[in-house]
């Protein structure tokens, strides 16, 4: 093993994106109160913080490679004279390693060539354990900072997007595991009802010219049965990929303060990819339940691209910036904490 160490600036912040999405998610499953904020979180959001903290100030990253793999980071700040370590992570492979400890050696050198009056860093809730390692640093615990949960009264909804007729058995669009998707949707839609928290359905009626499927006041334009919208939950109707556009979505979930969305639905190379995308440029925080989607084979440069290639395609690519892609298990545990 050859660890190498570099120092870069606040330009290099997309090197340690995917590091960054694995320590949000040790701190969510070690998170005791404030699991849903943690999950939320995305890099992009991080990302402006750490950008705005750094104006009139300094940001450096440290970064250890293994064999030219970025394996642990660590960001310190320096604003007003306060030297902070925002962030640090090393893969859990190599914690016995001493990098976590050269870290720390680099941020103190770091600090003291810029003549900081105080040096100081945060614990979150769950992960005390690390305390005993600060310690070995001169880091103590000088007082214990206390947030009220849920303060700003952001609610999470579940939206589901077309599980119609046509895209199942019999249907004019059949897609691949349509069936199996929307079972484990079925789930997720009662562990929501179970928890009185808001449900959206997206329903598509086709108004393009020459499609055969969602036609109006069709059968297979309706609702799929496992999925049936009850008294109180909303039902959106859309006639394009985007559920966002020419509807009522955005102002619905304003007047109703959700800022958090799990999205689930068909088909995932079209109205999932473009909605998650739309939802997110337009500010909300998404998790998109990946085995709770469905699609089929596409076609290109007269070759088939096989359903489970789409699906894998278009979730990845919408994993860490657009959304946290996560299995209907997963999803559930974090509602459950």
């Amino acid at each position: 093993m050859n660890i190498i160490y570099s120092e870069k600036d606040e330009k290099d912040l997309d090197l340690i994106g995917d590091l960054w999405v694995k320590l949000i998610r040790f701190h969510t499953e070690l998170s005791p109160y404030f699991t849903e904020e943690y999950s939320n979180k995305s890099f992009f959001d991080r990302k402006k913080e750490l950008l705005e903290k750094s104006e009139n100030g300094i940001l450096k990253i440290f970064i250890a490679e293994d064999k030219r793999i970025i394996i642990g980071y660590c960001i310190c700040t320096i604003k007003a004279g306060a030297g902070e370590i925002d962030s640090i992570f090393v893969e859990k492979e190599y914690r016995k390693h001493n990098i976590g400890d050269e870290f720390l050696i680099k941020a103190e050198e770091l600090f003291e060539n810029n003549s900081v009056n105080k040096q100081i860093l945060s614990v979150y809730a769950g992960n005390e354990a690390v305390i005993k390692f600060y310690n070995r640093h001169n880091y103590y615990q000088k007082y214990i900072v206390l947030e009220k949960k849920g303060v700003n009264n952001m609610k999470t909804a579940l939206l589901i997007i077309d599980v119609q007729n046509d895209y199942f058995p019999k249907g004019k669009m059949e897609l691949n595991n349509s069936m199996n998707a929307s079972i484990k949707i079925k789930d997720l839609l009662n562990r929501f009802r179970n928890m009185s928290l808001p449900v959206i359905h997206i329903r598509h009626i086709s108004i393009r010219p020459g499609v055969s499927y969602f036609l109006p006041d069709t059968a297979g334009s309706e609702i799929h049965m496992n999925v049936k919208p009850i008294e109180g939950e909303e039902i959106i109707i859309k006639n394009y990929p985007n559920s966002f556009r020419n509807t009522k979505l955005d102002e619905y979930l304003k007047d109703n303060n959700i800022s958090k969305l799990v999205i689930a639905g068909m088909m995932t190379h079209m109205c999932v990819d473009s909605t998650v995308r739309a939802a997110f440029d337009l500010g909300y925080q998404c998790i998109t339940a990946g085995d709770c989607c469905a699609t089929r084979n596409l076609n290109i440069f007269d070759k088939i691209i096989p359903a489970d290639s789409v699906q894998l395609s278009f979730l990845a690519a919408l994993n860490g910036v657009y959304s946290r892609v996560l299995t209907k298990d997963e999803v559930t545990g974090l509602l459950s904490r």
